[in-house]
């Protein structure tokens, strides 16, 4: 029997007991819910469907796991520490972990793989974000993962571990008061190709690739969604059909809400 996962628990939570929130986004900034440097408050509960699932453990720390990905049979977990914090900015580094099975790839489009194999990683990272006047937020990150050897799933074949950089950047901008414009951009470099499959993002045969997206944002009371398109990576993450669409459109949705 698979384990129940941590984001399979914040989707069950969210579903049953939903706690009083405050309508719009948490502490009314946005840069608290849209992957910034910045954090989820103490106890504030945020479960996405194509993005991570996150808990704030205390103001300045959060835990997230990817709920598809936990699904598929690829446990993940990350911890992010903002030991600095101000209105105007902020600084955080990552740990996480989990094992790649290769059976779901997001980019940000959902792929079966037809061989998957097992890959435990291991990642760190660091984040910064710049917030002029306290309402534009500039984020810019930087992520390493080292992914272990792993074989076919069912066989005994054993691929290589590589090496993966993963250098990002967003910018978010309120444009209302529960409405923000969210623009965001993620390349992948591998320092050492595996034989196949990557998490969360596919990647191309010559070992890099590059991901774009745009958003608006609109945060209800406790349902927060996001409309908008994605520029996917290259490289054999598309169903054919979709291989020749330049930017794909995309729709979000979280389920947002504080533990009793």
């Amino acid at each position: 029997m698979r384990p129940i996962s941590f984001a399979m628990i914040l989707a069950i939570t969210a579903l049953t007991i939903p706690g009083p929130a405050a309508a719009g986004w948490a502490g009314g900034d946005p840069s608290l819910e849209l992957d910034t440097a910045r954090t989820l408050p103490l106890s504030h509960v945020s479960v996405h469907v194509l993005r991570s699932s996150r808990l704030g453990l205390t103001d300045r720390m959060q835990v997230s796991s990817h709920l598809l990905q936990d699904l598929s049979g690829s446990p993940n977990l990350m911890l992010r520490w903002s030991f600095w914090q101000w209105p105007t900015s902020a600084v955080a580094i990552e740990l996480g972990t989990g094992v790649d099975s290769g059976l779901v790839t997001l980019a940000p489009v959902l792929k079966i793989d037809d061989e998957p194999a097992i890959k435990p990683y291991l990642l760190v990272g660091a984040v910064g974000t710049w917030s002029p006047y306290g309402r534009i937020h500039l984020t810019g990150r930087l992520r390493y993962a080292y992914h272990l050897q792993g074989g076919r799933i069912g066989t005994a074949e054993s691929g290589d571990g590589f090496h993966q950089v993963m250098p990002g950047a967003s910018l978010i901008v309120p444009v209302a008061a529960q409405t923000a414009l969210w623009i965001e951009a993620q390349a992948f470099v591998i320092g050492e190709r595996a034989s196949e499959g990557l998490l969360p993002f596919g990647a191309p045969d010559d070992g890099s690739s590059f991901t774009a997206g745009f958003w608006i944002a609109h945060a209800f009371e406790h349902l927060r969604v996001q409309v908008g398109g994605v520029l996917p990576p290259g490289g054999r993450v598309l169903p054919t059909r979709l291989e020749t669409w330049p930017v794909l459109p995309a729709v979000e949705l979280s389920w947002d809400f504080m533990l009793r």
